[in-house]
C-alpha cells in the first residue's frame, strides 16, 4: 500500500497543470487579496510564484503570511516576496533585477534561461477621500490621475519592463471588476480606471500578440 501510495503522489505531481511553471503576482496586500489567492493556487498547480506587496507596511503581514501558509523558507533560499511600489518606475526595474538574482527570471536569450510564464497584475487605488465622497462629480484632478496612474499605467510599465524576461505563449492577466462597464453605486472614480484599464490591455493585446504573448483581464 505505501509503494502504491508513493506512485500515486508522483502521478499527482507529474500531472499538476502548472507543473514547471514561473508566475509573478503584482499586488498582494494580505490574505483577502485576489493575488494572494490565485498566487496559492497556482502553488497548489505546481508553479513557482513570486509576489510583491507595495512597501514595507505591508512587509511584516505578507512575509508571515508567505512563510505560514508556503514555507517554511531558509534564510539562504530567501521568501519568495518583495516590496514593489508600482507608481515609481525605478522600484519595477530593481524587482526584475532582484528576480534576476534570485535566478527567478532571466533576460537571456538562452535556451534554458529561466523565464516568466505568467504575470498577474491585481493593483487597484484610488485616494481615500475619493472614494468616500460618494460621488464621481467631484473627485478632483489629482485623485483622478492618481488612480488612474497606480491602477492603470501600472499595467503599461509592468508589462513593458517584464517583456524581456517572459517565455515564449507567456501571458499577462490584469484583474477587472465589473464597475468598468456598468454604474456600480460608490464605486466613483475606480469605474473609468477599471474601464482604461481594460482597454490598455486590448491594446497591449495586439501588441504583444505577434510576439506570441496573450494579454486578458480577469473579472471576479
Amino acid at each position: 500500500f505505501i509503494q502504491v501510495s508513493n506512485k500515486i503522489i508522483i502521478l499527482q505531481n507529474l500531472y499538476k497543470m502548472l507543473a514547471g511553471k514561473k508566475a509573478l503576482v503584482l499586488g498582494v496586500a494580505n490574505s483577502r487579496s485576489l493575488g494572494w489567492h490565485i498566487a496559492s493556487r497556482w502553488r497548489q498547480e505546481g508553479a513557482q510564484v513570486f509576489i510583491t506587496y507595495q512597501d514595507d507596511r505591508f512587509k511584516k503581514t505578507i512575509h508571515h503570511l508567505v512563510q505560514t501558509s508556503w514555507g517554511p523558507f531558509s534564510v539562504d533560499i530567501g521568501l519568495p516576496a518583495t516590496n514593489c511600489d508600482v507608481s515609481r518606475d525605478e522600484d519595477m526595474e530593481a524587482l526584475f533585477k532582484h528576480l534576476e538574482s534570485r535566478n527567478f527570471c532571466s533576460k537571456s536569450t538562452e535556451i534554458d534561461a529561466p523565464k516568466l510564464d505568467a504575470v498577474l497584475h491585481s493593483i487597484a487605488y484610488a485616494p481615500p477621500t475619493a472614494m468616500k465622497e460618494g460621488s464621481l462629480l467631484n473627485t478632483s484632478r489629482e485623485a483622478f490621475l492618481e488612480s488612474h496612474a497606480v491602477s492603470t499605467y501600472s499595467l503599461i510599465i509592468a508589462a513593458r519592463t517584464s517583456l524581456p524576461y517572459l517565455a515564449p505563449q507567456s501571458s499577462i492577466t490584469a484583474m477587472t471588476y465589473i464597475g468598468s462597464n456598468k454604474v456600480v453605486p460608490n464605486y466613483n472614480i475606480m469605474g473609468p480606471a477599471k474601464a482604461s484599464l481594460e482597454s490598455c490591455a486590448r491594446g497591449l493585446a495586439y501588441e504583444l500578440g505577434e510576439k506570441g504573448i496573450r494579454v486578458n483581464c480577469l473579472s471576479p
